[in-house]
């Protein structure tokens, strides 16, 4: 018996030999390879077989580096690779990249990070174990492969773009709990995947992530952000539940060259989608469009959802907010569908993107109301209505704001009311706000602030110059009153109202008065200074104002006056402005009714200064350009006026801040105008200007009401009627009161073709332009008609 075990023995040993079967291993005794130092795998498999594409079953342990992972890729008819005890943190790109025969199971190295970009491209790999160090998976990492389950240890938390697409041996996947991100086309085409529950945690689905998935139906967390184009296009997926502040991505429309979003297009099994409160406006494309079998659509918009509204005839009934199915059955989009209301008292947070007006309905219970930079919301009625927070939002770099305008005294705010403003870096922003804030409630995102309040006491004593003082953060900011903040970098500033009656301020139903400090001085120009602002959180019409001084308003770029009687103008929701407080007045007040949610004005019926009434008025601005940036100063011919400072119509001038901006105004008595309303008098009114750098700048007369209005350059001798156009002329850094002034009593009219016929010793003088010279020098000039030469 022994004698027949060994010769059995010997002939399993010869046949091995012969075809190296012992030395390729077998799945139970697998070829084992200890690497003495990385680099050496070529090396030590050799010792077992006559070519590594005799490698069936292999286990590898010790530091590997990039010419064992070569190695490795040589190994076409490999079965299974168990690399669990190697060392590695990285697999190169491409290292497997259309390789394999046999479909193997591989065992990733324990301590692996990354697996490179297209490190499994197109291979036959069937089955793959991944360690629990590894955190990402690389592009197209493994597109194409025949993989049907795949684990991911919770570790990972980055998917690479097209990572597993074109799998169509995939069924399962188990995704880390700690993804945020799904690559675009992570697993598109994986037409037999039907198991993948989407981690808790996860933010952003990319573009096509889950396109032609035809057999997965999956809910998508309410942790999800973003969700790219056709992500779930051609998806078995049947109820879709949309997460607060969703956003979707585009993609171009081959036929139009335009962009269009169509996140779930041709979902035969979608029966059932549900959108949040943030979601208004359906994308081009119409997202769901070609879900032939839709039937339930839950709007939770305040507003009228609006968009690209895909035609579904499969579409039973829209649900929509209580308050909002009136709406909805007026719209012309959806008044053709079954509407039906839905109770809103379980949703706590409304975003209100959008113009929002309530009647006689109201937000149920009491829910936090966000209205967002480019929402509104109107309340009329008398209905009661209760908030807990309230946000506002404010955004300076498109020029967005929320706005509020109640009707209605009953609603009020228990929680906290924040109002959010973008502040650009390091540029003074004219605020005021609706509601008390302390200075150490003023909140900066990111970066420092600094926050200023106008002196007008020092401007009474000492004229203008370094008025500006700053807060301290004890120091509370009434509603109402004006201030300037700066920022160190672009930022998101948020301000918290006190919690006493003024955050009520914002849903106030009565008139608004702002005391004004009386600040009298020896200089009627320097008198009563305020910086107050626009106490409603929407535009406001200046001719309603019980007030008929001018305001001056900073424009961003420049000080800009308007008059109450003279200007249409809406102050901005939140924007501060100088008013000077005449005598025998002591405030300033906004009436209800001068409240809009547009700039533009509404209604001209302007308060009217009893003194003025009846008087003839003639106005005109003049205005200073370098060719993309200017200024102007007005003087309005008024016989009842004073030649000296009146705070009832003048407008003392403010210089900007931007010391790029040319600037002019005009001068009496050592006062400087922005506004200057006066009697005709000697028909000479004194220009004073400040030219930035030298350069060409052309002065014109913009709104005229006197007609013919002479420009004197005594600089250059010429004088031009500004009736008839522009007036060029170059000047040199500085400013100077001595070289321009206005005629408009008693002058000559210019032009050539309506001289006198007098003698040449008592006639004008005129440039070949046809501009009148006061005294000429040398040059050919037109006398009487006639060419005339000065030598």
């Amino acid at each position: 018996m022994k004698k027949i075990q060994l010769l059995l023995a010997l002939l399993v040993a010869s046949v091995c030999s012969v075809q190296g079967t012992w030395a390729q291993g077998t799945e139970d005794n697998p070829i084992v390879v200890n690497l003495l130092e990385p680099g050496s795998l070529g090396t030590e498999v050799l010792y077992h077989v006559e070519h590594v594409k005799n490698v069936k079953y292999l286990k590898v342990t010790g530091e590997m580096n990039e010419d064992d992972w070569t190695t490795l890729s040589l190994m076409d008819s490999i079965f299974v690779m168990d690399l669990g005890d190697a060392t590695a943190t990285v697999i190169p790109s491409q290292t497997f990249s259309s390789k394999f025969l046999n479909n193997p199971s591989l065992i990733l190295p324990q301590g692996l990070t990354e697996i490179g970009d297209y490190s499994f491209y197109n291979s036959s790999v069937s089955d793959i174990t991944f360690p629990f160090t590894l955190k990402k998976i690389g592009n197209n990492a493994f597109q194409g492969t025949r993989l049907n389950n795949i684990i991911l240890p919770n570790s990972v938390n980055t998917i690479g773009k097209s990572a597993f697409a074109n799998c169509s041996s995939l069924n399962s996947v188990q995704l880390s709990e700690n993804l945020s991100s799904i690559g675009d086309y992570c697993f598109s085409g994986c037409r037999n995947l039907n198991q993948c529950p989407l981690p808790l945690q996860l933010s952003t689905i990319g573009q096509y992530a889950f396109y032609n998935c035809e057999k997965l139906n999956t809910r998508i967390p309410q942790s999800v952000k973003s969700i790219g184009s056709s992500a779930f296009s051609y998806c078995a997926i049947d109820s879709v539940f949309l997460p607060e502040g969703i956003s979707f991505g585009t993609e171009r429309d081959g036929t139009t060259n335009m962009q269009k979003t169509i996140t779930f297009e041709r979902c035969p099994n979608l029966v059932y989608i549900e959108f949040p409160t943030s979601f208004y406006d359906i994308p081009r494309g119409g997202l769901y469009r070609y879900c032939s079998n839709l039937q339930t659509i839950v709007f939770k918009s305040p507003t009228v959802v609006q968009g690209d509204v895909p035609s579904l005839s499969s579409l039973q009934v829209v649900k929509v907010p209580d308050f909002a199915v009136p709406s909805y059955k007026l719209d012309n989009t959806w008044y053709n569908y079954k509407i039906e209301g839905i109770s809103t008292e379980s949703i706590d947070y409304w975003s209100i993107y959008q113009p929002l007006t309530l009647n006689n309905s109201r937000l149920e219970g009491t829910p936090t109301v966000h209205i967002m930079s480019t929402g509104s919301l109107k309340v009329n009625g008398d209905r009661a209505m209760t908030l807990d927070k309230f946000v506002t939002d404010v955004n300076g770099a498109n020029g967005n704001r929320a706005q509020v305008i109640s009707n209605c005294e009953n609603v009020s705010i228990l929680g906290q009311y924040q109002h959010a403003f973008y502040s650009p870096a390091k540029k003074w922003s004219f605020l005021s706000l609706p509601f008390d804030v302390k200075v150490s409630d003023i909140v900066c995102q990111s970066g420092s602030k600094a926050v200023r309040y106008y002196d007008g006491v020092k401007r009474a004593q000492s004229g203008t110059g370094s008025n500006w003082k700053n807060y301290s953060a004890d120091d509370i900011i009434p509603a109402g009153t004006g201030f300037i903040i700066q920022t160190s970098a672009e930022t998101i500033v948020d301000f918290y109202a006190q919690d006493n009656a003024s955050k009520q301020y914002v849903f106030s139903n009565k008139e608004f008065v702002k005391s004004l400090a009386v600040n009298n001085s020896a200089t009627p120009a320097n008198k009563g200074w305020n910086l107050v602002g626009n106490p409603w959180l929407c535009y406001y019409n200046i001719h309603k104002m019980n007030f008929t001084a001018p305001i001056t308003v900073w424009n961003g770029s420049n000080y800009v006056a308007y008059s109450i009687i003279d200007d249409d103008y809406a102050i901005e929701p939140t924007q501060a402005f100088f008013v000077q407080c005449p005598d025998e007045i002591n405030s300033i007040s906004f009436p209800i009714d001068g409240r809009q949610l547009t700039s533009t004005i509404e209604s001209q019926n302007a308060v009217r200064r009893k003194d003025r009434a009846q008087a003839d008025r003639l106005l005109v601005d003049v205005e200073l350009s370098d060719g993309e940036q200017g200024d102007k100063t007005r003087f309005v011919l008024n016989e009842r006026a004073s030649m000296d400072y009146e705070t009832t119509c003048d407008a003392s001038k403010f210089f900007s801040m931007n010391t790029n901006m040319p600037q002019i105004y005009s001068v009496y008595d050592d006062v400087e105008y922005a506004i200057n309303e006066r009697p005709t008098a000697d028909g000479v009114l004194t220009l004073g200007i400040l030219i930035p750098a030298d350069g060409t700048y052309t002065i014109r007369a913009g709104r005229n009401q006197l007609g013919e209005i002479i420009l004197v350059d005594k600089e250059t001798g010429v004088e031009a009627n500004l009736a008839d156009g522009e007036y060029t002329f170059h000047a040199t850094a500085g400013q100077t009161e001595s070289r321009f002034e206005l005629r408009f009593s008693g002058v000559v009219v210019n032009g050539i073709d309506k001289m006198a016929s007098t003698s040449s010793d008592d006639a004008d003088y005129f440039n070949l332009n046809g501009q009148r010279i006061v005294n000429p020098t040398k040059g050919v000039y037109i006398v009487n008609g006639k060419k005339v030469i000065i030598k």
